[in-house]
């Protein structure tokens, strides 16, 4: 008993298959479905107050009152039909070799890297700094060495352009509808015109958000899912850190390495989320994502020597095995993006000396920097994701040989 509704709060007219998770229970014990929930999907237990369970049989509703039709009806079966494994190599020439990966290169940059305010720098005379430019800038340099290794690679944007055809424009109306008078709430001694601009700055705001961040994303979705349909996505990005003027520079730096889940309370009290987070779990795709994370992990670490950039223990970002370096979080294109995804946020893009090196471009060789010779930082990244995936693919290949002392 399947029901079809919109994305609620996207601002877009997709389409929640209700009906197709329906389908995909039955390939699934309502056993296994527990487990998934309360130690992955929804740690907190904030899901629990929309199901109804009785027996092999899960009603999901709308809300926590259970009243109305539910969403879904899920009837669970007897066993699990797990998806296949990556494909296992035995050719250590080419590891990835059946593989196809999409590379998703977040953000936009070029014309767009002010408005998604993904840009900064330190003197006027410096190169700006456009994480979405320099995602591109990695992906493209990605793409041909992971084909050396033998996997089909697509890049889910390949242009300084979104791969939205939706603008800014697009989102005015509803997002005047969001924000309401603002400046009227907010400062009712000001004259009025100085009231109508602040909430003219802050619509603007809100349906540039719209634009770059739902829409955009939804778009990547999109093509990923139903034209690419890849074995394994790579978000690529840079990170960042501090909270002070845009021009500071830190010591810290580090690597963070994302996977879907822990959607939290609040957030399951959308059924959008609802339905990404369900649609994610039957999937059963989270194994993967562990074992790619910590294959990459160990090729970062390896590579480039970052220690953990973060060393959070709840809220929205769950440890992973306790690990220090992979968390499950609730990110938008980890949950929309189907099949396995491993969302990369290496190096501090204000960090003293990673900033240098994003100023020095990209080189053969190496260069120094604060008494350090070091590679091209953009080469560098990579390395370090053929060492990650190499190193996957050598915990797999082990228990295929018995002889597992590959190269």
């Amino acid at each position: 008993m399947g029901l079809m509704g919109l994305v609620v709060g996207s601002g877009l007219a997709a389409e929640l298959d209700w009906a197709r998770l329906e389908q995909a229970a039955s390939r699934m014990t309502v056993d296994r479905f527990a487990e998934l929930l309360s130690e992955v999907y929804s740690p907190d237990g904030g899901i629990i107050d929309y199901l109804q369970y009785d027996g092999p049989r899960v009603r999901v509703y709308s809300s926590t009152s259970h009243t109305g039709v539910p969403l879904a009806v899920l009837v669970f079966g007897e066993q699990n039909d797990e998806p296949p494994p990556l494909p296992v190599s035995d050719d250590p020439a080419l590891p990835l070799k059946g593989w196809k990966i999409a590379l998703d290169p977040g953000h936009i940059g070029g014309a767009w890297a002010r408005l998604e305010e993904r840009f900064f720098y330190v003197d006027r005379s410096d190169w700006v700094v456009q994480e979405g430019t320099m995602n591109l800038y990695v992906a493209r340099l990605l793409k041909p060495e992971l084909e050396t290794m033998g996997a089909e690679v697509v890049l889910v944007r390949d242009s300084l352009e979104p791969v939205t055809d939706q603008r800014v424009e697009n989102f005015l109306q509803q997002a005047r509808d969001e924000v309401g008078a603002i400046g009227d709430s907010r400062f009712p001694d000001m004259p009025e015109l100085f009231r109508d601009a602040v909430t003219e700055d802050a619509v603007r705001k809100r349906a540039a958000m719209r634009f770059y961040r739902t829409a955009e994303i939804a778009a990547r979705a999109d093509k990923l899912n139903h034209e690419i349909k890849p074995d394994l996505t790579l978000c690529i990005h840079f990170n960042a850190t501090g909270y002070g003027d845009e021009r500071d520079l830190y010591d810290e730096n580090g690597l963070a390495i994302f996977i879907y889940g822990n959607v939290m309370k609040g957030e399951v009290a959308s059924d959008e989320q609802k339905y990404f987070m369900l649609s994610k779990l039957f999937e059963q795709t989270h194994e993967t994502e562990v074992r790619v994370a910590k294959g990459m992990q160990k090729g970062w670490q390896a590579v480039a020597g970052l220690e953990p950039a973060y060393r959070v223990k709840g809220g929205n970002m769950v440890p992973v095995d306790e690990d220090a370096y992979i968390y499950a979080r609730n990110l938008a294109a980890n949950r929309q993006y189907q099949g396995p995804v491993v969302f990369l946020e290496p190096y501090f893009m204000n960090n003293r000396t990673i900033y240098q090196r994003i100023q020095a471009g990209d080189y053969e060789g190496e260069k120094k920097f604060d008494h350090q010779w070091l590679p091209s930082i953009f080469r560098e990244y990579v390395t370090a994701v053929k060492a990650g995936l190499l190193a996957y693919w050598k915990a797999s290949v082990a228990p295929h040989r018995p002889n597992p002392g590959v190269p």
